[in-house]
């Protein structure tokens, strides 16, 4: 438990232990009738890049499986009772993960094999840690446990992304943005969805592309050690070829071919980072947005023409027509990015 933030083992034993929400004439415990503290991967604490998965409640156990939810029911109580063996808590998760989900198995195909992410570097969280009979969350008893044990573990785990599984999560986007303002919010689709194998596999792949644009702007930002406000012309050409996806080498800021703006006073000059933005972007514009703070992370000043070139393939009102110099005004005009004086 050593990689694990210090106040995981102190967060899980009191949800464990507490009974707010099945007080008599509230909710009724099912037969998993403790709270779930959920697996926090091995390599969690020293990963370059922590995803946490919050789901919405943990499995109320059933009597197919009576003999693994005694078990876990057995190791849970044993925690709650002594504050040791929370390892072996996780462990038996681990070993019936592969079993989560109908059909068996969806559950690790959809968010490891789907996303690529690696279990031992994950964090998995419900904004319930407790199941109740009949599957009733009312609102309250979801504020509840997510104030009182969510909030706290998502806090010491400190995550670069917060994967909110499922629209009855999405409710809880704001506080989670409010509470940890660095973190990227994801909403996403419920692994266990009724949409079909093509919804799935778009939201796969919009998941995917959100999360490497996130992995690529943290690094940018936060994984390079003396960073320099400036950089010579012909490394400044190729990281903004490299980021375009373009494969020649074209020394952009000597050409200024793609200074296409329709704002003339927006042109010829150069930007750096201003401010983040303060509200949600939807996904094509976080995904640009973030190729920009990475270019800037790195050289710290581009003009407009190279802002442009690495918007490429961006699009706005019609989406046939790329016209990313329209998102890097927009940027400007909101103040995200700003010109040098």
């Amino acid at each position: 438990m050593s990689e694990f933030p210090s106040k995981f083992v102190e967060i899980a034993r009191s949800a464990v232990r507490c009974n707010a929400c099945f007080e008599p004439g509230r909710l009724t415990r099912p037969i998993l009738s403790l709270a779930q503290p959920r697996w926090i991967g091995s390599k969690y604490g020293a990963a370059p890049f922590k995803v946490a998965i919050v789901g919405l409640n943990p499995g109320a156990g059933s009597a197919a499986h009576d003999a693994a939810n005694q078990e876990a029911l057995g190791l849970i109580r044993a925690f709650g009772e002594s504050g040791a063996g929370l390892e072996a808590v996780l462990e038996h998760q681990r070993r019936d993960m592969p079993m989560w989900g109908r059909p068996v198995g969806r559950y690790v195909r959809f968010y490891f094999e789907g996303l690529g992410l690696d279990l031992d570097e994950v964090a998995l969280l419900n904004i319930a840690w407790c199941a109740s009979k009949g599957d009733k969350y009312p609102k309250w008893m979801l504020s509840t446990c997510f104030h009182a044990h969510t909030v706290p573990l998502l806090e010491a785990l400190a995550p670069d992304v917060v994967l909110l599984s499922g629209a009855s999560t999405h409710a809880f986007a704001n506080q989670v943005r409010s509470r940890l303002p660095d973190v990227r919010c994801i909403e996403a689709m419920h692994y266990a969805h009724r949409e079909g194998a093509s919804a799935e596999a778009e939201e796969l792949a919009r998941l995917r592309a959100l999360l490497q644009a996130e992995r690529e702007a943290r690094s940018a930002v936060f994984g390079r050690e003396n960073k320099s406000s400036s950089c010579d012309g012909v490394r400044h050409a190729q990281l903004v070829a490299s980021l375009s996806g373009v494969a020649e080498l074209a020394v952009v800021r000597q050409s200024g071919a793609c200074s296409i703006s329709n704002d003339r006073d927006l042109q010829g000059r150069t930007y750096r980072i201003g401010s983040r933005p303060a509200r949600r972007l939807k996904d094509h514009n976080e995904v640009t947005w973030r190729r920009l703070v990475q270019l800037l992370a790195e050289v710290g000043v581009a003009t407009h023409a190279e802002l442009s070139r690495v918007a490429t393939g961006h699009v706005s009102g019609d989406a046939t027509k790329p016209k990313p110099e329209h998102f890097i005004d927009y940027c400007i005009r909101n103040k995200w990015l700003v010109p040098c004086e």
